[in-house]
């Protein structure tokens, strides 16, 4: 460890500081160990720093000299303690030195940070019903909600008829209701847009300028929905007894929580756990599931459109992917989506009447997989089927090979 004065960090903390602060730094190795770029964002777990990380502290990170956007989350698939997210490309077999100056007595200002992800659940205040919807009034965030009981599909009591999160590349939206699938809002330009998408008069799934809602999901799980397996059936989370939401919006990452009360799967029930999670740079989405419900088995689909399915399962590798590619779109042009997912909690891929399966091997942890859309539209999307799957491979490489870290 070395000890540094970092005199033009005073105005990125809170007041109380003095302006001549003695920031303590930690010195890292980051590498990327592939022959390809990478901007996927650099995990620092808490197992591999000698400093305690914690949202109470101020941490400011540089790599060769240059400040970086950074978050305090949990960053590693299947750890959920506090980790330092950094934002920060490498190049093909790049290494860096990163430093993480510490503050103790301090917390960064928001004003400090450039959101790269959004979440959110906007819901109306002051309307007037109008026979079966509600009218007039404003659509204002929250941080915590739970359902009404008496919620109707379509009444818009919710923007767009749930949660979003996004990255500046790709949105998705979960119905806040008894449905449980997961809908695609595809980006013709990078940028932040949920804030402003379902607004009264909007109509998200006409083409605007930013994009629009390019999947009909109808009775299945839409893309990477969670659902039990049980006597090959799928029972996706359609029945509860309550149903309640947290949001965390972040510069770097951002995500929704469900938690479902007295899940009813068969003749089973039990609470269930869903968080839904967005980093910068990415069209991933994280899934982590936990249940008390004794169900046999987790499953995950994607919905069925009579396009091609692609399959790698890899034995030798730890993620391996299940995708759908073609014309698919409300558009009407091509558009891919994947779930990705642990090859060694694989029981079997699978179908039903509505949906491409993932069924998981029993567990009693808690289940993480990824999904992710790529539509032909996007600054980044693929054009052809064998464009989309050299993205699945680089995606696979990006899971199987994270960025290596290492304290100096």
């Amino acid at each position: 460890m070395c000890i540094s004065s970092v005199f033009v960090l005073f105005s990125a903390v809170s007041h109380s500081d003095a302006v001549n602060v003695d920031w303590p730094y930690y010195s890292f190795n980051v590498t990327n160990t592939l022959n390809q770029d990478r901007d996927d964002l650099i995990c620092i777990e808490q197992s591999q720093a000698n400093f305690l990380i914690t949202k109470k502290h101020a941490y400011l990170v540089t790599i060769e000299g240059k400040q970086v956007p950074s978050q305090v989350a949990p960053c590693s698939i299947a750890n959920e303690s506090l980790g330092l997210l950094v934002k920060q490309a490498l190049t093909a077999k790049q290494s860096s030195k990163l430093n993480v100056y510490v503050n103790t007595q301090a917390t960064l200002s928001s004003q400090h940070q450039v959101p790269y992800t959004y979440a959110e659940l906007q819901v109306r205040v002051g309307g007037q019903w109008q026979q079966d919807k509600l009218a007039g009034g404003q659509y204002v965030p929250v941080e915590s909600y739970q359902l009404p009981d008496d919620h109707t599909v379509g009444n818009r009591l919710f923007k767009y008829e749930g949660l979003g999160w996004e990255s500046e590349s790709m949105a998705y939206r979960y119905y806040f209701d008894h449905r449980g699938s997961i809908d695609i809002f595809a980006k013709q330009k990078n940028g932040l847009v949920l804030e402003n998408v379902g607004i009264d008069g909007d109509d998200y799934h006409v083409l605007d300028d930013w994009g629009l809602d390019v999947l009909k999901v109808g009775p299945s799980l839409g893309l990477g929905g969670i659902a039990a397996w049980q006597n090959n059936t799928v029972f996706g989370a359609n029945k509860f007894d309550q149903l309640s939401t947290t949001i965390n919006s972040g510069n770097l990452t951002s995500d929704v929580r469900l938690t479902y009360q007295n899940w009813q799967v068969a003749d089973n029930n039990g609470d269930l756990g869903l968080t839904l999670s967005i980093n910068a740079n990415t069209s991933l989405t994280r899934v982590k599931a936990q249940t008390l419900a004794p169900i046999p088995q987790f499953a995950t689909g994607i919905v069925k459109h009579d396009v091609d399915v692609i399959k790698k399962v890899n034995n030798e590798s730890t993620w391996s992917v299940l995708a759908t590619w073609g014309k698919q779109s409300l558009n009407k042009d091509n558009l891919g989506m994947a779930i990705f997912f642990k090859t060694s909690q694989l029981e079997k891929l699978t179908q039903d009447k509505y949906n491409e399966l993932v069924v998981f091997k029993p567990t009693n942890a808690p289940l993480y997989y990824y999904f992710s859309a790529n539509w032909q539209a996007a600054p980044k999307g693929a054009n052809t089927k064998q464009q989309y799957i050299e993205d699945l491979d680089k995606t696979l490489a990006l899971l199987n090979n994270p960025i290596q870290v290492s304290q100096k």
